[in-house]
């Protein structure tokens, strides 16, 4: 695997020091987002990155769920090759808010016995999230200037607020009611795919 990825090096500029970014797939929903990469070692580069998307109306998954958030993502990743060409992995750490408002059709009562109810519809609140996560991509160096990065990561959330159970209008939108209570306060875990990434890359 090793001697796969050194034939397949790209070549870019060891002079290269700093790259700009932006995840083309995060574009594609309107979420604003950019990265900003450091090369301090050969084969060390040091990244950070953000993105943000509030709960708007009209961005919604299968008609019912709405989502929100801002990331922070700080990395660290070493290149087999040389820094911003070829094969890398990487280490990041994960910081933000997540806002969700939505309908599963699921029964988690029996996922997890800690929430006892059918969250047919439920909301969670602007709640803190933290991780952390490992990562492993390929850049293709396309000019001088510019790459075509390709990113996968998995890894470990933590967010932490409460859960409401919400009612559903006429027209079908959901609501919170007034002076309702959260029939769960506490961590959600998450353990899985934390990074997917296809961005454009320029280099300076």
């Amino acid at each position: 695997m090793l001697a796969a990825l050194l034939l397949f090096c790209g070549q870019a500029g060891a002079q290269n020091k700093v790259a700009v970014k932006t995840n083309l797939l995060y574009d594609a929903t309107l979420t604003p987002n950019l990265g900003v990469e450091w090369g301090f070692a050969p084969q060390w580069s040091a990244q950070l990155s953000g993105s943000y998307h509030g709960t708007a109306e009209w961005w919604r998954l299968g008609g019912e769920i709405r989502l929100g958030h801002w990331l922070v993502q700080p990395q660290v990743k070493y290149w087999f090759c040389e820094k911003f060409a070829g094969a890398f992995v990487g280490i990041n750490g994960i910081f933000g808010r997540v806002m969700a408002v939505g309908s599963f059709p699921l029964d988690f009562s029996q996922i997890n016995p800690q929430y006892g109810v059918n969250l047919r519809s439920y909301l969670m609140e602007d709640c803190p999230t933290y991780g952390v996560g490992l990562s492993a991509g390929y850049d293709f160096v396309l000019g001088r200037h510019w790459n075509l990065e390709l990113e996968l990561g998995v890894g470990y959330v933590d967010a932490i607020g409460n859960d409401y159970e919400m009612e559903k209008d006429a027209n079908g939108h959901y609501f919170l009611s007034e002076g309702a209570e959260p029939y769960y306060t506490g961590h959600h875990d998450y353990f899985g795919p934390t990074k997917l990434a296809v961005s454009l890359v320029y280099l300076f």
